[in-house]
């Protein structure tokens, strides 16, 4: 699995999501580009750039199930997501510092965030969340929603 966001170490809900389930591989990367919704988490769409987060593995069909629970995944192409999970490959970095193509889960916004994200969304230039200036987990108005 592939996190960008607020699951990433020392993100707001990785001790609820990631910590103790799965194992830390690493860095990682995955083309595409970042989106701030204005909720206080981002959002992955398709694009030429790259979003930096970490890649864990794994994680049992009961860790997944509680991670498109938090992530409005309600299977694939489901009208009511907020996110797809994804096959994608993700550039993970090894512990010896080489750049390693694998295969790995991404949640990807869905039709319905990519129309929010269009309306009201910014792009993260630097593909690192949170992004500059902005503390993670909290809305433009400093209200948390998720």
């Amino acid at each position: 699995m592939f996190v960008y966001g607020t699951l990433k170490r020392g993100s707001p809900y990785h001790a609820l999501y990631l910590a103790g389930r799965g194992r830390y591989l690493g860095p990682a990367r995955v083309s595409g580009e970042l989106w701030d919704t204005g909720w206080g988490y981002p959002a992955l769409v398709p694009g030429a750039g790259w979003v930096y987060g970490e890649l864990y593995g794994d994680l049992g069909a009961g860790d997944l199930a509680r991670l498109d629970e938090w992530e409005d995944h309600h299977g694939p192409h489901c009208a009511n997501n907020l996110y797809e999970r994804v096959r994608r490959t993700v550039w993970w970095t090894d512990a010896e510092g080489r750049a390693r193509p694998v295969c790995a889960w991404v949640y990807e916004a869905a039709p319905r965030l990519r129309a929010h994200l269009i309306r009201h969304g910014r792009r993260v230039e630097s593909g690192v969340w949170p992004a500059a200036g902005k503390e993670e987990g909290t809305e433009s108005d400093g209200a948390v929603r998720r």
